[in-house]
Parts: structure tokens; sequence; C-alpha cells
């Protein structure tokens, strides 16, 4: 007689409520999720200010990602209890679970609005970022284009300057602003402007110093021998022409260094390598006009030391030279003298047309909105 073949086991029962308990935990899990969404808010948002600029897309990214991920939990938490609800598995199931189906749709719709907004904002950011940043190299060259001492469209020179220092007040309020309307949402590129107010700020300074010494200059007139009268009167001259020449040496320094300058406001800031490099990359567009400019801040500085050393043939030979009106000209007894002042003269006249032929072509080069 043969084996009998083996019955099957009995199926084991669940206990008692083990499926309803487990359908309940959902159902309240439903419920906490939103109030961890709050939370983890909260906490992003007061974290993300003391965040390092370079990693902080993606502490942004992550943040967004956690909040996804318990935004689905909480629905399938929901979904979960209020089936089972329905079909009677478990009491006290249907009310929790639409409340937290309720509250996590909701956070649903509002993390997804935000992120569109916030992919809208960038956007819109980073198209007013683009733009200031043309306007600021536009208006630095600008303003570099007016620092000239004789000004070839034939205007008064300290009324140029003083019009380029008007610009830079006006671009220095709009980058201002704009780093208070941008906030925290625009990231580096509130850095970026913050750090290119201060550079214009500096810059600013030194350019209004430089139109007020070059105001005094012009109404010292200290090349004209014709208001010489007395020995004493070529102090005031050497003051005037030092003051001037002192006020173009510190704008020529901080215009030869002005990389430098902007970089280190940059790096005072905390900016990432790669937003510094991208706003030096539209800083940098004026490097050759900046040059040319540069060249011409040197012809200054010849006109000033040359005034200053035929202030100093006067002194030599005061009482030996006469200035005749009717023929503009000055008398000299001494042949080396005669010598000397034609020398001067003629080294102030070459300076004098070489900063006028840098002017004009100054005056023609393109701004960046028009290259």
């Amino acid at each position: 007689m043969g084996t009998p073949p083996p019955l099957d086991p009995a199926p084991q029962e669940r206990p008692p409520g083990t499926g309803s308990s487990i359908l309940r935990q959902a159902a309240v899990a439903s419920v906490v999720t939103p109030w961890i969404l709050l939370g983890l808010s909260k906490l992003g948002n007061t974290a993300t200010p003391s965040i390092p600029e370079g990693i902080r897309p993606v502490w942004s990214v992550g943040i967004g990602c956690v909040v996804a991920m318990i935004i689905l939990v909480g629905l399938g938490f929901a979904l979960m209890g209020l089936t089972g609800g329905l079909k009677g598995q478990g009491r006290g199931l249907v009310v929790p679970s639409t409340f937290g189906l309720i509250l996590n749709g909701l956070a649903a719709v509002a993390f997804g609005t935000g992120v569109l907004k916030g992919v809208q904002q960038q956007v819109a950011v980073k198209a007013r970022v683009a733009d200031l940043h043309q306007t600021f190299q536009r208006e630095v060259s600008n303003q570099l284009r007016k620092f000239d001492s004789n000004s070839p469209e034939g205007r008064d020179p300290v009324q140029t300057v003083h019009e380029g220092n008007e610009s830079l007040t006006r671009i220095q309020k709009e980058l201002a602003s704009a780093a208070r309307d941008l906030g925290g949402n625009g990231g580096a590129n509130t850095v970026a402007l913050e750090a290119a107010g201060a550079y214009l700020k500096k810059l600013q300074v030194l350019s209004r110093e430089y139109e007020q010494q070059l105001s005094v200059l012009q109404k010292t007139d200290p090349a004209n021998p014709s208001t010489l009268q007395d020995k004493a009167d070529l102090a005031p001259r050497r003051v005037a022409i030092r003051a001037f020449l002192d006020a173009n040496e510190r704008l020529t320094d901080y215009l030869t260094h002005s990389e430098e300058k902007v970089v280190a406001e940059l790096n005072s800031r905390n900016v990432s390598p790669a937003s510094r490099e991208a706003f030096l990359s539209s800083f940098r567009k004026g490097k050759s006009r900046q040059e040319l400019v540069l060249r011409i801040r040197e012809t200054d500085r010849q006109i000033g030391e040359g005034m200053l050393a035929m202030l100093l043939l006067y002194e030599q030979q005061w009482g030996d030279w006469t200035y005749e009106s009717d023929s503009h000209r000055v008398l000299f007894q001494e042949d080396a003298a005669v010598q000397r002042f034609q020398q001067l003269n003629k080294s102030l006249g070459e300076s004098a047309a070489e900063q006028q032929r840098l002017q004009q072509q100054l005056a023609r080069m393109p701004l960046p909105a028009q290259m």
C-alpha cells in the first residue's frame, strides 16, 4: 500500500487587526508628511544663505528631490489608507486618508508651482543680469572715453568728465537696485552685481578727484606766460599741476589694475570660480579701450611734467625773459634758455597732439552694446 500524498499545510491566518493597523499607520503618516515638508522648507530657507555659493545649486536640487520624494510617499500612504477604508478593511481610515490626500495634493501643486516659478525667475534673472553686465561694461567704457583733458569734440573737458561721473552714479544705483531686487534668488549674480557696484564706487571717487583737479588746472592756466606777473605766481601753478598729476596717477593705477580690483571684490564675497570667470569675461570686453585710455593718461603725465619743467625754466630765467603780447612769443636772452624752451615747447606740442589723436581714436571705438 502506497504512502498517501502529503496534505497541504493549513493556511496561516494573519493576526486579527494586523491589516487595519498598517492601513491606519499609513493614513496617519499621510497627514504627518505635509508637516514634515513644512519643517524641511523652513530649514532650507534658514540654511541656504549660509551654504557656500559654489555648492548652493546642488543644495537646492537636493532639497527639491527630498521634498518631491516625501510628497510621493505621502500621496502613496493616503491612497493606501483611503483604498483600505473604502473596501472596509478598517474603521476610521477614510477621513484621515482623505485629509492626507488633500494636504499632499496641495503640497504637490505648491511644489510644482514653485519649481515653475523658480525656472521662470531664473530665466528672468539671467536676462536681467546679462543686460546689467552689458550696461556695466558700456558705462565703464563710456566713462573711460570721457577721461579726456582735451575733448576731441571741442567741448569743455571738465563738463565731459562730469557727465561721465553722473553716468557712473546712475549705473551704480542700478546695480545696487538689481542686487536688492534679486536678493537670494540671484545667487552668484547678486553677489557679482554687488562687487561690480563696489568697483564702480571706488572708480567714481578717483574720477571725481580727477575732475576736480582738472577744473582747478583749467582755471589756473599754468602754461600761459602772459599772466605771470610775479615770481610768486609760479607756486600756485605748481600746486595745481602736481595735484592734477597725483589725481591722474591714482586713476591710472586703478585702471591699470582694474581686473585685479574686480577680482578682489568678487573674492571678498566668496564668488565661485565659474561665476567669477563669467563676470570677468564681460568685463574684459573693454580691455582694448582701457589700454587706449591708459595711453591717454600717460600723455596727461607727460604734459603735466612738461609744464612743471617750463615753470622751472621761467623761474631760473626770471628777469631774463619777456612775453610779447602782439606775437604771443616768449623771448629769452640766453641761447641755452632759448634751446631749452624750444625743446620743452616741442615736447608739449607732441604730447598734446598724441593725446588728441588717441582721444579721436577712442571716440571712434564702438561701445560693447554696439559691437
